[in-house]
């Protein structure tokens, strides 16, 4: 009881935590867990409702923007996000992964997106009478400040151990953002002192691939032009790369799927 914890779902769940701590993982398990839980309730008021001759409850859904594998779900696309041609079944879940690609902290100028996307956060469980939002992303600073001033806590993962290849035991804890863009937690000691653990089965790896947005890369050759400097070469820079000029990943994953028409 000290030192583990049972992480209690609230209808805004986000995650956060640098590369390969487990954010997506966790995400997965909460969600499909979640919405299992929903669609059990559901039935069983369903049933009941039968026996009195009332109209059932239309059933939650699994909704998500990454392929799910073993379980029934609705892939997002923009007119669910937008909310224009189509809406989320009630008491449904939706799983948002990397939710900064999305809509991050740099995006706070476009005044369509501001408006679209303060109503889809703050009436959520409204639209989807008591739905859950799950998302994640590395850091709560990537987040849009529609989403990050919407959200009371939120969960930080440090690092995650597999054990005999069975469960993961997540490190984190749960930390409060504030309208300043800081956190409530001061760490003067070491931040592992004060991590609580949480048991996640490891099968839930197998509803997801943890390398999904691999695909727009996946089809570039790989660059193996190793180079060996001796003694006597010098080790001066030539040149300095820059992002300022580059080309979508969107770019490479048209040209795959022609080439795949082709194959």
């Amino acid at each position: 009881i000290k030192y583990f914890k049972l992480i209690k779902m609230r209808n805004f769940c986000f995650c956060d935590g640098t590369l390969g701590s487990g954010k997506s993982f966790l995400s997965v398990s909460l969600a499909i867990r979640q919405y299992e839980k929903n669609l059990r309730n559901v039935k069983v008021q369903n049933f009941f409702r039968k026996i009195f001759g009332k109209q059932p409850h239309e059933l939650p859904l699994l909704y998500s923007n990454i392929r799910l594998r073993n379980v029934p779900f609705v892939i997002i696309d923009k007119d669910l996000i937008y909310r224009q041609n189509f809406r989320f079944a009630y008491k449904s879940v939706v799983l948002l992964d990397e939710m900064a690609l999305l809509a991050d902290q740099m995006t706070f100028k476009d005044k369509e997106l501001n408006e679209r996307l303060s109503e889809f956060v703050k009436l959520f469980r409204h639209q989807t009478k008591g739905g859950y939002l799950i998302t994640n992303s590395q850091s709560i600073c990537d987040l849009h400040y529609t989403m990050k001033y919407s959200m009371s806590d939120y969960i930080y993962i440090h690092s995650k151990v597999s054990i005999l290849r069975l469960f993961s035991i997540l490190r984190l804890e749960e930390r409060i953002y504030n309208a300043d863009g800081t956190t409530t937690q001061i760490n003067e000691n070491d931040i592992e002192k004060k991590l609580k653990l949480v048991i996640v089965p490891n099968k839930y790896y197998k509803y997801y691939d943890t390398y999904c947005y691999s695909i727009f890369t996946d089809m570039l050759p790989v660059n193996d032009n190793v180079v060996l400097f001796t003694k006597n070469d010098s080790l001066k820079a030539e040149n300095l790369i820059s992002f300022k000029e580059y080309k979508y990943l969107y770019d490479n994953l048209k040209i795959y799927n022609e080439m795949e028409k082709k194959n």
